[in-house]
């Protein structure tokens, strides 16, 4: 094995008897066969997803691709002559391009991203599309091109990597450290019940006059730099997002530093919007935004229900995929955050389709860093409830020896190698949190 690294290029050569792989970083003139091999591996993922998002990604960078690409036409070696490396599981796909040219047979991307530790911005890195083909498998090119990725997150000083997988086993070889989050779910009328309880406790008093509506985020966004009230609202969310998270989660990514991230990226992943708006404002063509909520409704089977199984009973189900409400330092000097939610929840409750039927349950989920914040002083202990806890989230941690402290406001000088260390370590004192728009 030759190893050559240079400037944004990590060059590997593995020779395995008639075949030989070249591991490096992606050419543009690949981008196109990049995006057909993702989508052949990931068979129920279509290839739009993966250039969409690498064109919405304003810190795309193809150095940050790693490939292994065949150099010879593959034959069958000894069993006793193969690596002992596991490669990460992935759907079974077959190859569309001609053996005869070299082609992509596996990849790792990083993410370059900026994240929100116990409130200082530091960088860090997202891996995705980690896919090998299936005849591929086995010979250790998943694992040689996250070494080459976690090389390159250390040296562009990338305080912690995270990942989001069902293969728990692979990374954790590696030393990747699972994260435990999740969701919760409660019938709409339990969960009420227990916001209004916790509002009443909140330190802060009623909330002002206000409205809220639903917007399309793409619209929202697309009419942002033509329409002064949409790109008032527009903007003030972008500002309440940054404000709320870097007070409240650890691990969360900032999205400021591009608008071309929240107009594309952003706008095209999230579903339904509602905006919640201060009554007071200075003009109508320009509104303060108080709070934003971001759903998903969905019919599913409920599970809780006591029926038989041939009286199969269903229920609507709203996900609460992200929220944000306006810190002191906004227009509106004092929020009372759970009620803010609650009105938030109820609105998009109240002004939903019409289920198929009157006996359909209104459910709603939520993230448990949410339903923890705005749920602590529940009452109704009897009132169904499911928690769906994920160890799909893992994270890397960058090995230094510079610091012992417990807080995540490190500024370190980048090492050559990614360990696992606490994750108390990293994350301080607030709780770890990661938005579903953000997913890569």
């Amino acid at each position: 094995m030759e190893v050559e690294q240079g400037p944004g290029k990590v060059v590997v050569v593995v020779v395995d008897h008639a075949t030989h792989y070249e591991v490096r970083t992606l050419q543009q003139q690949q981008l196109e066969a990049w995006w057909d091999h993702c989508s052949t591996v990931f068979t129920r993922t279509p290839r739009a997803y993966f250039q969409r998002h690498w064109d919405n990604d304003p810190w795309q960078a193809l150095h940050m691709v790693f490939v292994a690409v065949l150099g010879a036409e593959p034959e069958q070696a000894p069993d006793t002559e193969k690596e002992t490396e596991h490669e990460a599981p992935q759907h079974t796909g077959s190859s569309t391009a001609s053996d005869a040219d070299p082609r992509i047979v596996s990849t790792v991307r990083v993410f370059d991203r900026r994240a929100y530790l116990n409130g200082a911005l530091v960088r860090a890195g997202g891996i995705g599309e980690v896919s090998t083909r299936s005849e591929h498998r086995g010979r250790g090119l998943a694992s040689r091109l996250l070494r080459a990725a976690e090389r390159t997150m250390c040296d562009t000083g990338m305080t912690f990597g995270l990942l989001h997988t069902d293969s728990h086993g692979f990374y954790a070889r590696l030393g990747w450290t699972a994260l435990s989050t999740g969701t919760v779910a409660q019938p709409l009328t339990a969960m009420l019940r227990d916001l209004r309880a916790d509002a009443a406790h909140a330190s802060y008093g009623a909330l002002r006059p206000h409205s809220i509506r639903r917007y399309c985020p793409r619209q929202l966004a697309a009419h942002s730099q033509t329409e002064r009230r949409e790109g008032s609202i527009w903007a003030g969310i972008q500002q309440v997002y940054e404000d709320y998270n870097r007070s409240r989660f650890s691990g969360v990514f900032s999205r400021q530093c591009s608008s071309h991230y929240w107009d594309r990226w952003v706008a095209g992943e999230w579903d339904e919007l509602a905006v919640m708006l201060d009554a007071a404002s200075p003009s109508e063509a320009d509104p303060v935004v108080v709070a934003y909520i971001v759903f998903k409704w969905k019919r599913e089977v409920n599970d809780s229900s006591t029926k038989q199984e041939e009286e199969e009973e269903w229920r609507r189900t709203v996900t609460i995929r992200e929220f944000g409400v306006a810190q002191q330092q906004q227009p509106v000097a004092a929020v009372n955050e759970s009620e803010a939610f609650c009105k938030m929840v109820e609105y998009i409750a109240d002004t939903s389709s019409e289920s198929e039927s009157e006996s359909e349950e209104t459910w709603v989920k939520c993230p448990i860093a949410l339903f923890e914040t705005f749920c602590s002083s529940a009452t109704d202990t009897d009132a169904p409830r499911e928690v769906e806890l994920h160890k799909g989230c893992m994270v890397l941690i960058p090995n230094t020896t510079t610091t012992t402290t417990t807080t995540a406001t490190l500024t370190t000088t980048p090492t050559t190698t990614l360990t696992t260390t606490p994750t108390t370590t990293l994350f301080g004192d607030l709780p770890f949190h990661f938005w579903a728009a953000d997913n890569f």
